[in-house]
């Protein structure tokens, strides 16, 4: 029996603004799916599971007033997804990123990512920047930490450059499911190790120990706010020379982020800019 399909159409708006309008309806919603364009986002559902009166009330009580909610035809979504994802070269030959459906890249390092819902596939400037300052930095025999890893590209990468081992935390069910399997299509699994956590969960539960678990490597690529309230919290897990890259903020906001965390110790090494986005690397001094 044919399933039938509404989307909602949420205008054009920065990265922090989206993710917060996802974060809430993935909180008082059903949806199915994510679908983020360059001039809009795409949200998915199933008429069974969520009314779309219901979700009219939702989207007026968070204050989402400009939106289009358009019903669809039965879709195969495995193969609109597999139109839209296209392989790409990050770094010259030295990276590429595609997907499982996709034929191998003459590159000399290949990430596998099959994304479905999560973010991460390296299309994003955030993931791009963060790749470049990474492929700069020897990793062997490391302790890495990825805080907010999405679909796991940046832990996986960590991996592959001989990390010893990798932590890696997203508070999303399906981002954490996703990452556990892209890490077994690129053969990392059993030195990158994926949790479904808020950093503060994370501490909660015990399997992030401030001052006792010193990382060699720390990624955070997320939103401006949230780095920031994270600063003083990840300095708790560094230790004299440990990296640390950033993303997921703009270039107008690198003196406030960057001027943040160098209160908590760490000092600026290099930044990179690509459509206004930074990527930033650090190292931790005190």
């Amino acid at each position: 029996m044919p399933k039938h399909y509404y989307n909602l159409i949420l205008p054009s708006a920065n990265e922090e603004q989206t993710e917060t309008w996802i974060a809430l309806l993935n909180e008082f919603t059903e949806f199915e799916s994510v679908w983020q364009q360059e001039d809009q986002t795409l949200v998915s559902y199933l008429k069974e599971n969520q009314d779309m009166e219901a979700l009219k009330e939702v989207l007026k009580s968070l204050e989402i007033h400009e939106y289009k909610i358009e019903e669809v035809e039965e879709t195969n979504w495995n193969a609109v997804f597999e139109s839209n994802f296209e392989p790409i070269t990050i770094l010259d030959k030295n990276w590429s990123v595609r997907a499982s459906f996709h034929q191998p890249l003459d590159t000399k390092n290949e990430i596998i990512i099959d994304p479905k819902m999560s973010f991460g596939t390296g299309h994003h400037a955030t993931t791009k920047l963060v790749m470049t300052l990474m492929d700069e930095v020897k990793m062997d025999d490391s302790f890495v930490f990825d805080y907010g890893s999405g679909t796991g590209i940046l832990a996986i990468m960590a991996a592959m450059k001989n990390a010893q081992k990798v932590l890696a935390i997203d508070n999303e069910e399906w981002a954490y499911h996703n990452s556990i399997e892209n890490a077994e299509i690129n053969q990392v699994s059993e030195r990158v190790d994926f949790k479904m956590a808020t950093l503060e969960s994370a501490i909660e539960e015990g399997f992030l120990k401030p001052k006792e678990m010193q990382f060699d490597v720390i990624i955070a690529n997320i939103t401006k706010n949230v780095l920031k309230g994270s600063a003083e919290t990840l300095s708790t897990f560094a230790k004299k020379d440990t990296i640390l890259f950033l993303s997921g903020f703009y270039q107008e906001d690198l003196k406030e982020v960057s001027e943040k965390y160098e209160s908590v110790g760490f000092k600026t090494e290099k930044w990179l800019e690509e459509n206004n986005w930074i990527g930033l690397r650090m190292r931790f001094r005190s």
